[in-house]
């Protein structure tokens, strides 16, 4: 039996601009992608050599995101998920991985103390767990440039933030309970950090039908198209409704002082969807956001998810007219003021036709065919009006038919085109940009 390749890990850190990533990966339902990007000097000279060699070796290994907090001073696992590239693009390597499950912590939320303030110490339930992930680090990177005892307050030495691992990852380590339940717990750590306490947290829920059903993530099928990439998303019906929800959680300062308040826009082709509903405020520490949509036309479709401070856009309007307000001042700025977003995702979605209306398009169609070809033949000369009738129904039946038929083919073809440029990688891409 070969052994299994060792995983290979990607250490995100808790200085800008890299801490900005944090939210939207954790944010992304299990099959999603997600990218990084690495000077070389941060590489492992032998993951490098490898790549030079084979890049096609790494495309379905492990890989595990690590999270270096420098003012934590620990290294603790979160999230894994499987490689879906890794290349040399100018100045930089890009990662591309499908994310995965998140990391198994022994914490229980309904008991959990949250921290009042940025400064609080760990409960001692936080501080266990945070302890315990930090050991399946270290039993992952090793010592950390030869120093067991490395000081990570500092940056990691060049070399160490994308590497191969030094033990393996072992399947007790990841979380493969309910989603939202592990999810909630590596963002109860997360707040520890003061880089992180006052920042929102998101997950995509997905969506869920008007009987209650939830629709999970999964792959697109796309039949026409070899590449071996292929797309997760949403699959929905046309002519039926769904909520797609999202949820969220901040823990803030415990202050007199309001809370900042976050709205979710969402952006859509209306072609395929229409947007029936939305209540997407957010003002307190956790909340459920929900859009209902109608499925309309079959096709592929994406919907664009994004939050926005509501406190800075009424800044903008108060600016624009140049009216001043005494609460302003007051007011204290949320802790993503700096951030260029605090969350966005884009949403893959195809909205497939019910497979009633095909199968009656093929029986019509069928019918006309049958009446045409066998039947009206078989009236005879004896009865050339009933004849003509005949086979001019049959002939409206047919035409009927075939247009229902082609509409629906037309559509799938445009959708096997679209999938197959989007999961065709690189050389589709530049394809398209050509076109």
């Amino acid at each position: 039996m070969p052994e299994k390749p060792r995983s290979i890990l990607a250490v995100t850190g808790s200085l800008r601009p890299y801490i900005f990533d944090l939210p939207h990966l954790l944010s992304l339902p299990d099959g999603f992608e997600f990218r990084f990007r690495y000077r070389y000097s941060w590489v492992e000279r032998e993951l490098l050599d490898a790549l030079a060699r084979d890049t096609a070796s790494f495309i379905g290994r492990e890989a595990i995101v690590l999270f270096h907090s420098q003012e934590s001073r620990h290294i603790i696992p979160i999230r894994k998920g499987t490689i879906l590239g890794l290349e040399k693009l100018g100045p930089m390597l890009l990662l591309r991985f499908r994310v995965g499950a998140f990391a198994m912590i022994d914490l229980d939320l309904a008991n959990y103390m949250y921290p009042r303030t940025a400064e609080e110490a760990p409960t001692p339930a936080a501080a266990a767990a945070a302890e315990t992930l930090s050991a399946r680090a270290r039993n992952l990177l090793g010592p950390v440039d030869g120093h067991d005892d490395y000081d990570l307050s500092q940056s990691l030495p060049p070399e160490w933030y994308l590497r191969e691992s030094v033990g393996l990852s072992d399947a007790n380590d990841w979380d493969q309970g309910d989603v939202t339940e592990a999810w909630a717990r590596v963002v109860a750590v997360l707040h520890r950090d003061p880089n992180l306490f006052g920042i929102p947290f998101f997950y995509l829920l997905g969506f869920r039908t008007e009987t209650g059903h939830t629709v999970k993530p999964r792959a697109i099928e796309n039949r026409f198209s070899l590449s071996r990439e292929r797309i997760h998303g949403f699959s929905l019906q046309e002519q039926e409704r769904y909520r797609m929800r999202v949820l969220e959680w901040c823990e803030r300062p415990k202050t007199s002082s309001p809370n900042p308040r976050v709205r979710l826009n969402c952006d859509f082709q209306q072609e395929h969807l229409a947007l029936e509903g939305a209540s997407n405020l957010i003002v307190g520490r956790y909340d459920v956001v929900e859009f209902t949509f109608a499925a309309q036309k079959p096709g592929y479709s994406e919907v664009a998810v994004r939050a926005d401070s509501l406190d800075k856009e009424d800044e903008a309007k108060t600016s624009a007219v140049g009216i001043p307000t005494s609460a302003e001042a007051s007011v204290p700025e949320p802790a993503w003021a700096g951030w260029p977003t605090i969350f966005a995702a884009r949403v893959p979605v195809v909205v497939r036709s019910k497979p009633s209306k095909f199968i009656t398009a093929v029986l019509v169609s069928a019918i006309g065919l049958v009446l045409y070809i066998w039947v009206a033949p078989k009236i005879g000369p004896g009865h050339p009006t009933w004849q003509s009738f005949l086979q001019v129904g049959a002939l409206a039946i047919l035409v009927f038919g075939y247009r229902a038929l082609e509409g629906h083919l037309e559509r799938f073809l445009k959708l096997g085109g679209g999938l197959s440029k989007l999961r065709g990688g690189p050389k589709e891409w530049a394809k398209r940009g050509d076109d």
